[in-house]
């Protein structure tokens, strides 16, 4: 019985350690992609990397298509990746599809781009869909990358509207 218990408290160490939130020198990239929607939503994806070099793949009602690169400062990207700290991100859920009212209730809407954010750092992986009904702090977060990477210029329309 003791065997199982030390073991099972080495699990639960290995486990909530590999779990926790990198520190922001950690993470080595941060993805933002936005996806179609029913009208002319911009649908690309942008890419900042440890480094400042910046990868953007226009697809669709964006003024460019393909893929584009620049660098940015590497100190605006750890601005960026302590803002991923600081607003919990590897707390957030996999995926907002939906509100919840106060009352209880649900809100779903349909016809929305999703706005997908990935973020690396090393083997630690967490990508979250937000669809309809997440943290205004990861709103935030998103416009963030988009003004960070400079996406706008390729994209053709302000982050702060999209």
């Amino acid at each position: 019985m003791r065997t199982r218990s030390i073991w099972l408290v080495w699990l639960a160490l290995t486990c909530s350690a590999s779990a926790a939130a990198p520190m922001a020198a950690q993470i080595d990239s941060i993805t933002l992609e936005r996806t179609l929607c029913y009208g002319t939503c911009p649908v690309y994806k942008v890419t900042v990397r440890r480094d400042g070099t910046v990868t953007y793949d226009g697809k669709q009602f964006v003024r460019a298509t393909g893929r584009r690169m620049r660098k940015i400062p590497a100190r605006q990207f750890q601005e960026l990746a302590s803002e991923v700290l600081r607003v919990g991100f590897f707390d957030f859920k996999a995926k907002y599809s939906y509100k919840n009212n106060p009352d209880g209730s649900a809100e779903f809407i349909t016809d929305q781009p999703t706005r997908i954010t990935t973020v690396r750092a090393g083997k630690l992986h967490k990508r979250v869909e937000n669809y309809y009904g997440g943290p205004q702090s990861l709103a935030l977060l998103e416009k963030l990358i988009d003004k960070l990477t400079g996406s706008a210029e390729w994209t053709g329309r302000n982050p702060n509207e999209t």
